[in-house]
């Protein structure tokens, strides 16, 4: 498996959700991902965005 840098996966612009930070790619907020790591609302109980995931690419868990 290859490292990723994840200063590559956070991003952040002016013109998109106020400035604040982001998954790449995505209007997902780091903020968001916080929240529902810290709540677990989520249908799985895991935060998994496709792109991210190997069981969101692949459809299995």
């Amino acid at each position: 498996m290859q490292a990723t840098d994840i200063g590559t996966l956070i991003i952040k612009s002016s013109d998109t959700l106020g400035g604040r930070p982001r998954i790449a790619g995505t209007r997902v907020s780091v903020q968001r991902i916080t929240a529902w790591y810290k709540s677990r609302d989520t249908p799985s109980g895991n935060i998994c965005l496709p792109r991210f995931c190997k069981s969101g690419i692949s459809g299995g868990h």
